[in-house]
């Protein structure tokens, strides 16, 4: 045998080896995104239920209700407290979002989220409560809920009794 066909057999190996490697790096690169993913998902969910938890507390759960009701009739103290309830839990929402626009999170788990974010904005102290806060929060996340407000009940939400046709947007 001669010392070429042995270097042409020997770059043979090396090539296939070189294929199998980047393969295997793909797949295992796939894998990483996909657990990363799902594990942005997961904490982003365990953020938003510990925002959520917080309104369970009987005093801040009747404050959020009158404030989502009538934002301005809230004593300066009261407002002061929905601002710190409900602008925990958008945090939490507004990550989803931004994970969403970059791949990190499932945009079907986005529904729950886009449809309790209407509720908010379809009673009269959520709209004004927004309008006051929104600098609070980044552009596109802004955007997100202004063309939200513009839409109108996603039927999904319509279809819970939630919302009367006098606050419906």
């Amino acid at each position: 045998m001669n010392w070429d066909a042995i270097g042409a057999g020997g770059e043979l190996i090396g090539a296939i080896a070189v294929v199998i490697s980047l393969i295997y790096v793909g797949v295992q690169v796939r894998q990483n995104t996909i657990a990363t993913k799902r594990s942005n998902a997961r904490q982003t969910a365990a953020e938003h239920e510990r925002a959520l938890t917080n309104l369970l507390e009987e005093d801040v759960a009747e404050l959020v209700l009158r404030g989502t009701e009538n934002f301005g009739a809230l004593s300066p103290v009261e407002q002061y407290r929905y601002d710190l309830a409900i602008s925990i839990w958008l945090e939490s929402i507004e990550q989803a979002y931004a994970d969403a626009a970059i791949g990190f999170f499932p945009q079907e788990q986005l529904v729950a989220y886009r449809n309790r974010l209407f509720l908010l904005l379809a009673a009269p102290g959520g709209r004004e409560w927004w309008s006051k806060r929104k600098v609070w929060f980044s552009e596109e996340f802004r955007a997100e809920l202004e063309r939200l407000q513009k839409q109108g009940a996603p039927e999904d939400v319509a279809e819970t009794g939630l919302i009367t046709p006098s606050n419906d947007n």
